[in-house]
């Protein structure tokens, strides 16, 4: 028993061999390898192990050091990416429609028509109604026409979590029109109808026809 090899079993008498219990006090992590192995398998120790499973059990200890280390760096390199989930918050008072770019932003329309909401009624909702309308949100014709933008604030699907990203539009939008005219009624026809029937609740035409009945208006 005393010649056999500690780790294959096969006779070291003739092959060369290393006194086992010298390499298992100079290279512990790598006789560890091999205690596990013949604990596993209910061996009994021997004095010697063998030159090639000496040598294939350091090629074992090295794979295990690259694959620790690999694992290392991957768990690092995760703890490194930033998370691909907006961070979200609350603001208490204002509520936001969903990112419908797929449908209309009223709840149950499945009108096929879809269109980016103006600014300025972005603008307008968030004034009139603490309500805030993503940009990636779309509107139906229908729902254009109609002017429901206050029903807006009683929808189910509306959310109080904002992103970074869209309180900084809010910002950016209210910091353009304290600086800027939002409707230029010197000139009304350049208004986008949906923003001037947003605003006034008549369409342009009704707008004309009413000041040409009130001349005072003009002047």
């Amino acid at each position: 028993m005393a010649e056999l090899c500690i780790s294959c079993r096969a006779s070291t008498e003739n092959r060369r061999r290393y006194d086992w219990v010298s390499r298992e006090m100079q290279y512990l992590d790598i006789a560890q390898i091999v205690i596990e192995d013949i604990v596993a398998r209910q061996l009994e120790p021997t004095a010697f192990i063998c030159r090639p499973c000496w040598q294939r059990t350091e090629r074992t200890h090295q794979r295990l050091i690259r694959e620790a280390e690999q694992q290392a760096d991957q768990d690092r390199d995760l703890s490194e990416v930033p998370n691909s989930r907006p961070i979200s918050m609350i603001l208490p008072g204002l509520l936001r429609a969903p990112n419908t770019a797929n449908s209309c932003i009223f709840l149950h329309c499945t009108n096929e028509s879809r269109h980016r909401v103006p600014e300025n009624i972005i603008f307008c909702m968030v004034c009139r109604y603490s309500y805030f309308v993503p940009e990636s949100a779309r509107v139906c014709n229908e729902h254009v026409e109609q002017n429901l933008w206050h029903l807006f604030p009683v929808q189910d699907n509306s959310s109080e979590e904002f992103t970074a990203s869209q309180i900084m539009t809010i910002v950016s939008m209210l910091q353009r029109h304290i600086t800027e005219e939002i409707l230029d009624f010197e000139q009304y026809e350049n208004i986008a109808p949906v923003e001037f029937h947003t605003w006034t609740g008549l369409t342009q035409d009704q707008f004309t026809k009413l000041l040409d009945s009130l001349p005072s208006l003009r002047t």
